[in-house]
């Protein structure tokens, strides 16, 4: 299993490379499952739902909204750059 930090610049990284406006947490789990193969086990990683497993990783992207309105964004280096 990845360590949290590399599934939090995966995460980052899929809703960069997405066209969409409106980056929400099923495309996030649909872009996942077709990248790796498999659902994103948050479980694993102690959280309760990928929606807490997301504001966690606060460093890396930002959860915007609650419930059924949830979308995501990364979260803005502080030098301007992708790291």
């Amino acid at each position: 299993m990845e360590t949290l930090d590399k599934m939090a610049v995966m995460f980052r990284a899929l809703i960069i490379s997405s066209n969409l406006e409106r980056f929400t947490i099923k495309n996030l789990e649909d872009d996942f499952k077709l990248l790796e193969g498999y659902s994103i086990p948050y479980e694993a990683y102690g959280f309760r739902q990928l929606e807490d497993m997301l504001r966690y990783l606060c460093h890396y992207v930002q959860v915007h909204g609650h419930g059924d309105y949830v979308y995501i964004t990364p979260t803005p280096t502080l030098n301007g750059y992708d790291d």
